[in-house]
């Protein structure tokens, strides 16, 4: 059987919809022929683990040390930072202290140091130790291919460089952009010489996976090579029953990461302002409910449009707790980027919410993969407008406040396509065009 390095900073039990989507990779590769060899960071440099222990199955793992060259810095002047570029990242919401205030007047100056040390991304430092291990790894255990998957984008210069000296095809993998990132923009000079650097290191990738049509076609032109399309899914053993109707206010909740202007549910409430102009909600009638990374800045934007109310924030749970409470929703909601460019980031909270087969609404820009995906499935109404989303949302708590749910008819053979095994089958397939064969060793 051959043997594929699966190289990723993120991974079970740290926290993170990229590290649940490569452990899949590792659970369901075997049932197509190949066997996992998994190369990531020591858990102990993860911030939150967020319960993602239950994930971790037999597939051979080795860990690393990691260096963070700032680290010491923040945690002597714990003032805001930049955000990263990684998807677990955000902008925080705005604070009147001195320190705050001090540090926006020098943000510029800030921003270029920052965008120089973490270059390309703030795991940089795991990439001496990353690729020591994976020479010990490939010599010890015969790897036949080299997969990498970011972001971190830190992850491809790992896999291009393992690679190169070993003379290993290598197939590299973006779950979200690199130097087209939306949430983040980096300084000049700095983000000329990072378009440089990705294009020299994706040359020698044998193939290249992205997670959505859109993505996949904008990566395609720019490096003028195929590449693949790979969704994110749903493994139904993660997963608890849909909970039974309980009772109570319609219950919409979102769970993950926010971004202030980018990712943030200012569009959905002024929707649920417009519809209080025209319906009596109250707290007992409906409840948004937010849970994750900068869940606060759901409130702080709540209060502005006067819904505040309605509202409550979670600080982030453990991946379990989460799926609990979703499972108990009425209906789920999911938030598009408000940046039409930013399209085609099909994130992995989608799925989950197609296993936990409750109605979706989506609000966001126009983005083509995100509703057609959501029409097939027949999950739920994807909504570009504050009036849609106030449309949508009053007929369902009409409905459910009448019939106890909102109807729910999904097409159970399109969902079932997002299955995690589906995904791990397209990759075997990728492997084996790359590989064209391999003779494996002695693990």
């Amino acid at each position: 059987m051959p043997r594929v390095l699966l190289v990723s900073f993120t991974y079970p039990p740290g926290f993170g919809s990229g590290g649940i989507r490569i452990s899949k990779f590792a659970k369901f590769l075997p049932e197509f022929g190949w066997e996992p060899v998994v190369l990531t960071v020591d858990p102990a440099y993860y911030p939150f683990r967020g319960g993602l222990e239950t994930l971790l199955g037999n597939e051979r793992r080795y860990t690393t040390g990691f260096f963070d060259p700032l680290g010491w810095i923040r945690r002597r002047f714990p003032l805001e930072s930049p955000p990263a570029s990684d998807a677990s990242s955000g902008a925080a919401p705005a604070r009147t202290s001195l320190s705050r205030r001090i540090l926006k007047k020098f943000r510029p100056i800030a921003k270029y140091i920052w965008d120089i040390i973490y270059f390309p991304d703030p795991q940089i430092g795991w990439y001496p130790y990353a690729v020591s291990a994976g020479h010990r790894i490939i010599r010890d255990c015969g790897i036949d291919v080299v997969f990498s998957s970011s972001p971190p984008h830190t992850d491809h210069l790992i896999g291009a460089k393992l690679s190169r000296d070993f003379d290993l095809p290598w197939v590299a993998e973006y779950r979200d952009p690199w130097t087209d990132q939306h949430t983040y923009r980096k300084s000049w000079p700095v983000s000329a010489i990072e378009r440089r650097l990705e294009r020299r290191t994706l040359e020698r990738a044998a193939g290249l996976i992205s997670i959505s049509p859109i993505l996949a076609e904008r990566l395609s032109q720019k490096l003028g090579k195929l590449v693949h399309v790979i969704e994110n899914g749903f493994d139904p053993d993660d997963l608890p029953p849909p909970a039974a109707a309980t009772g109570g206010p319609f219950l919409l909740i979102h769970a993950g990461t926010l971004y202030r202007g980018q990712r943030d549910p200012g569009v959905f409430f002024e929707g649920l302002k417009r519809l209080r102009e025209k319906m009596d909600l109250t707290p007992s009638r409906i409840q948004a409910q937010f849970v994750g990374v900068l869940s606060e800045m759901a409130l702080e934007l709540a209060h502005k449009h006067g819904v505040s109310d309605l509202v409550s924030a979670l600080p982030r749970e453990p991946y379990e707790t989460v799926l609990q409470r979703q499972s108990r929703a009425t209906a789920l909601l999911l938030l598009g980027l408000k940046d039409p460019m930013g399209g085609g980031v099909l994130t992995g909270k989608m799925f989950e919410y197609f296993g936990l087969r409750r109605p979706i609404l989506g609000v966001g820009a126009p983005d083509p993969d995100l509703e057609e995906i959501i029409r097939r499935t027949q999950t739920g109404t994807f909504t570009t407008t504050p009036a849609a989303a106030a449309d949508v949302l009053s007929r369902w708590i009409l409905e459910y406040e009448r019939d106890g749910a909102v109807r729910y008819q999904p097409a159970e053979d399109e969902i079932n396509k997002y299955h995690r095994r589906e995904s791990a089958g397209k990759l075997s397939e990728i492997l084996n065009r790359a590989l064209g064969r391999g003779v494996g060793g002695n693990c």
